[in-house]
């Protein structure tokens, strides 16, 4: 299965669309969540990749900028 530029360049699953899709249902149940699936939620390059290989056919980049939007503020990223 094809995986995006930041899957590959770091090697985490929690970047992967997969990860920040479950990600994006945790929240919106109120789960708690874990500072690393949050920070990883906010590495994407906007390439676009994902969505091309997505079986779907979703609008994952716009679904990465809302997430992102949700969770700025919750964590303090020093990079």
């Amino acid at each position: 299965m094809p995986v995006g530029p930041a899957v590959a360049g770091t090697g985490h699953e929690t970047v992967s669309a997969r990860a920040k899709l479950a990600l994006v249902k945790r929240l919106a149940r109120g789960d708690a969540t874990d500072h690393g699936d949050l920070l990883g939620s906010l590495r994407c390059l906007k390439c676009g990749q994902c969505a091309e290989v997505c079986a779907r056919g979703l609008d994952l980049v716009a679904s990465w900028e809302d997430l992102e939007a949700q969770v700025d503020g919750q964590i303090d990223d020093p990079d």
